[in-house]
């Protein structure tokens, strides 16, 4: 049984640097892609205001729905890292 394991160890690594998948990496973007999508929500949030002071209720509503999507996201992709980690440290425990 060990055996095997070791064998789709290494069947997985080759087909990981053969893809050039790094799951890490993949993560890392999307938290990139989540911290833009903040600070383009936070560019928009500090310019709803009206010449007259007032707010544009529909612009905070779409920007509020930004901010939680990308909080989500952020969310996710931490799950994505753990997840990787908690792989590669069953793949170092598999060699041994």
């Amino acid at each position: 049984m060990l055996q095997r394991a070791e064998t789709w160890a290494q069947d997985c690594g080759r087909l990981a640097d053969k893809c050039n998948m790094q799951i890490t990496a993949i993560a890392l973007e999307g938290l990139e892609r989540a911290q833009v999508r903040v600070d383009l929500a936070a560019t928009n949030l500090s310019k709803a205001t009206t010449p007259d002071g007032d707010t544009d209720l529909a612009d905070l509503s779409q920007e509020t729905v930004a901010l939680m999507a990308a909080r989500n996201d952020f969310h996710l992709q931490t799950k994505v890292m753990q997840a990787a980690g908690e792989m590669e440290a069953n793949v170092v425990d598999l060699i041994g």
